[in-house]
């Protein structure tokens, strides 16, 4: 590939997986409104827990800071796309020097709890969570702002918006009323 084809690839999956994130972060709120016990272990504890990770996991890669030019995250379309990205973030009051701060702190979790099992935080996962001291309203802030940027980006480069869906998690209540009422589930 050359290297615009890199980047529009890169534009394309990079929103791809932010698109992917905000859906189930969206999805885990709902859960969350509808199911506030954390510790009721049930389908939708486990759902709640997969869509986060998964959420999480995706960002890991979106922000993924590497030397080489294997990587083609965010920082790779920063890079090629440096003034677009500026002045659009400076336009719409997104400070990008948050997502440095983001990067290295999800950067502990990948390394000690996602992709890795680490050998001092084997026992104490929440002291690994601690350490990392990442925010779910940071978290949610950094999906929200790379979204817009990556939509951005999108249409400066295709010359259309990007079609996309955004799951919202407005069926989960309906589905969690229904197994209530059904005695499928009972312990919410």
């Amino acid at each position: 590939m050359d290297l615009e084809e890199k980047i529009s690839a890169s534009i394309e999956r990079n929103l791809q997986e932010v698109i992917y994130a905000k859906s189930g972060v969206n999805a885990v709120n709902k859960i969350e409104a509808k199911h506030p016990k954390p510790y009721t272990f049930n389908f939708f504890y486990y759902a709640s827990l997969a869509l986060y990770n998964d959420s999480v996991s995706r960002i890991i890669k979106v922000l993924e800071k590497k030397d080489n030019n294997d990587t083609l995250s965010f920082w790779f379309l920063l890079k090629h796309n440096k003034d677009t990205v500026i002045n659009f973030c400076n336009n719409n009051d997104i400070d990008i020097n948050n997502f440095t701060i983001v990067s290295e702190k999800l950067k502990q979790l990948r390394d000690k709890l996602f992709f890795h099992i680490d050998k001092r935080g084997v026992k104490d996962k929440e002291r690994i969570w601690k350490t990392a001291k990442i925010q779910g309203n940071e978290f949610n802030k950094s999906i929200n702002d790379l979204l817009i940027i990556l939509e951005h980006l999108y249409e400066n480069k295709f010359k259309r918006k990007y079609n996309k869906f955004i799951y919202d998690g407005s069926d989960i209540v309906k589905i969690i009323n229904a197994c209530i009422e059904t005695g499928t589930i009972n312990d919410i």
